[in-house]
């Protein structure tokens, strides 16, 4: 019996948890440049969005292993 496909995870929440893992180990100066990069890919109809979509669809056809 195969395994359950793994859901992509929301690209909000990746973008959210990439800021908190990078902020103890940057400058302040870095992560305040890094956080305006990360909200300019994240915004509604940007390229985060279009490539989460892109990545939701190559998982639905791929199978890993």
């Amino acid at each position: 019996k195969p395994l359950p496909r793994l859901p992509v995870p929301d690209l909000h929440n990746t973008l959210d948890r990439y800021l908190r893992l990078i902020a103890p180990v940057v400058s302040k100066e870095d992560f305040e440049r890094t956080k305006l990069l990360v909200e300019e890919f994240g915004k509604s109809g940007g390229e985060g969005e279009e490539l989460q979509n892109l990545l939701k669809q190559y998982a639905k056809t791929k199978i890993s292993w």
